[in-house]
């Protein structure tokens, strides 16, 4: 299993149209400047929410953490 570790949100704005959206047009399930655990997929990071579910997002959204 790959290692877990920290990125922190860049942008939580989303990158597809559907639910999930509050009316602002921001993720409701990510707080921007925050930090997570992620596990990195080829492009995209699968990301532990602030729900505590994960999702996968696009690595321009997220940046590693020390």
């Amino acid at each position: 299993m790959p290692k877990c570790v920290h990125v922190t949100c860049l942008s939580n704005k989303p990158y597809l149209t559907g639910e999930g959206f509050r009316t602002d047009g921001h993720f409701t399930n990510l707080t921007l400047g925050k930090v997570y655990e992620a596990v990195r997929e080829g492009d995209w990071w699968r990301v532990w929410d602030d729900f505590g579910e994960d999702y996968l997002y696009p690595s321009r959204m997220f940046e590693m953490t020390g």
